[in-house]
C-alpha cells in the first residue's frame, strides 16, 4: 500500500469529531462556573455602585479647583454645553457624563492618567477607557458650536483695552497683557 492510499479515507471507517471525544463536563464543574460567574457580575455590580454613590463634587472649592482646573459650576456648564456633541451610550452600566468629563480634565490637568487615577478613588477607570473618554470629551469641545462659545479674542481696540484692564486689576504681572493662562508647561519630546 503507498502513501497516497493511505491517506484516503476508508468509506466504511468511522471518523469522530475530536469536540465529541472530549469528556463531558460533570454537574459539579458546571454549578461552580456558573455559581463564580454570577460572583464576578455581582462583584462588578457592587463595584459600579459605589462608583456611582461617589460624588467628585462632593469636595471643597479649593479641593476642585486644584483637581480639575475648574468650579464645579463652571464643569456643570461644560457638560451641558458639551452633552449635545457625546454620543450617547445605551447601556445602563456606562459612566454618567459629568464623571467621563471630570476624568478627562483631571487627565488634563495633569496630563497624566495615572496619578489622577490614584488619587481619585471616585473615578477609577482604565487605561483603556480613559483613552475613549479623552478621545469622545475632546472631540466634543471641539465642536465648532462648543468653540464658538467658548473661545473669543478680543477684536476691536475697545475690547483690547477692557481685556488690558482687567488683567491689570487682577493682579497682572506682565503690563499690556490681553489674557493670561493657567501656566502649565508642558514638555513636548522631538518627533
Amino acid at each position: 500500500m503507498d502513501q497516497h492510499e493511505m491517506d484516503v479515507d476508508d468509506p466504511g471507517e468511522e471518523v469522530q469529531d475530536p469536540i465529541l471525544q472530549l469528556e463531558p463536563i460533570h454537574p459539579e464543574r458546571q454549578a461552580y462556573d456558573a455559581e463564580r460567574a454570577r460572583q464576578k457580575y455581582l462583584l462588578i455590580i457592587r463595584r459600579r455602585r459605589i462608583r456611582d454613590l461617589a460624588d467628585p463634587f462632593d469636595v471643597t472649592y479649593e479641593t476642585f479647583v486644584r483637581t480639575y482646573r475648574l468650579s464645579q459650576d463652571l464643569v456643570f456648564s461644560l457638560v451641558d454645553l458639551i452633552r449635545p456633541h457625546v454620543p450617547r451610550t445605551s447601556s445602563a452600566l456606562a459612566l454618567p457624563l459629568e464623571k467621563k468629563v471630570l476624568a478627562v480634565l483631571s487627565f488634563y490637568a495633569t496630563g497624566s492618567y495615572q496619578t489622577p487615577t490614584g488619587r481619585n478613588f471616585d473615578i477609577s477607570i482604565a487605561q483603556q477607557t480613559m483613552s475613549k473618554y479623552i478621545e469622545e470629551i475632546s472631540t466634543a469641545l471641539n465642536a465648532p458650536e462648543v468653540v464658538a462659545r467658548i473661545i473669543r479674542f478680543a477684536e476691536t481696540a475697545e475690547e483690547i483695552g477692557f481685556c488690558v484692564e482687567r488683567n491689570t486689576m487682577l493682579g497682572a504681572q506682565i503690563p499690556n497683557t490681553i489674557a493670561y493662562t493657567d501656566g502649565t508647561l508642558i514638555k513636548i519630546r522631538k518627533p
